[in-house]
């Protein structure tokens, strides 16, 4: 038969064991650089994100012959996986200026830093204001 001591033990492992698998339970889980990755897609533009923080935005509109194509880094992440905030620097831009004056961004350049938001499964560029959804979401007239 256990002793007092031995079945006082093994109910302390017990509950601290429980402690530690159940803490996870019910909590949002963070964001990280990785809850941005893949393809983000909306009418006549998309978002591609890399495992390493890299993107590349392009925005196409009729009427311009060469689409709008920004670069840029992601450089940190705060927030949960379906409510997350990416803090980026625009690393390069290409394409037509018109289309800049379109969003009413016509001085956007490299080294330009803004926020991508992410809510729902969709992204908001606080830059171009051009909004991308994940494959899943119906959101972003495709």
């Amino acid at each position: 038969m256990a002793s007092p001591v031995g079945l006082r033990r093994a109910a302390a492992a017990a509950a601290v064991l429980a402690v530690v698998l159940l803490s996870g339970c019910g909590a949002a889980q963070r964001a990280s650089t990785r809850t941005f990755v893949g393809h983000w897609s909306g009418h006549t533009r998309g978002l591609d994100i890399a495992s390493d923080g890299r993107a590349r935005e392009y925005v196409n509109v009729v009427g311009f012959a060469r689409p709008l194509a920004i670069r840029f880094r992601i450089l940190r992440v705060y927030g949960t996986g379906d409510d997350a905030v990416a803090r980026v620097r625009v690393t390069s831009v290409a394409g037509s200026r018109g289309i800049l004056k379109l969003a009413h961004r016509p001085n956007l350049r490299a080294d330009d830093a803004g926020n991508l938001l992410l809510k729902h499964g969709v992204i908001t560029d606080g830059l171009t204001r051009e909004v991308f959804c994940a494959p899943q979401v119906d959101k972003c007239g495709l």
